[in-house]
């Protein structure tokens, strides 16, 4: 290990650098997962359910049912695309949903589905190139 002493003073503290610390990244990002990910939201407006999706417009469904599986199922064929040509193998998806509701009326008390937020995520372990 070298140590290093120009900032010691600054940080109050001793700084050690360990041999071969220009490494460190490069170990980091072999290890890691090759992952990426999207948001899409769906939101109830005029009896129709529009699926927001990233440089697009926006799509629309009749049912929350048909937007809810859109919001689901689109994302994940791009996303694997990209993982398997950033080097990712073994690749796997993972789609989160969460939904918020809110209430209406004043005499009548009800609960309607107003924004549905998918995160789909897929990753793959790193290809090792010799």
């Amino acid at each position: 290990m070298r140590e290093h002493t120009p900032v010691e003073p600054i940080l109050g503290s001793k700084v050690i650098i360990p041999q071969d610390h220009d490494v460190g990244n490069a170990v980091g990002a072999v290890c890691s997962l090759v992952s990426k990910s999207v948001e899409r939201q769906t939101h109830n407006r005029d009896l129709k359910y529009l699926v927001y999706i990233r440089d697009g417009r926006p799509l629309d469904a009749d049912r929350s049912e048909v937007a809810l599986c859109e919001a689901k199922e689109r994302p994940a064929p791009y996303l694997m695309k990209r993982v398997d040509l950033g080097g990712g193998t073994g690749i796997e998806v993972k789609v989160e949903v969460e939904m918020k509701k809110c209430r209406t009326g004043l005499r009548t008390v009800r609960e309607i589905s107003n924004y549905v937020g998918v995160q789909a995520r897929v990753s793959g372990k790193p290809t090792i190139v010799e």
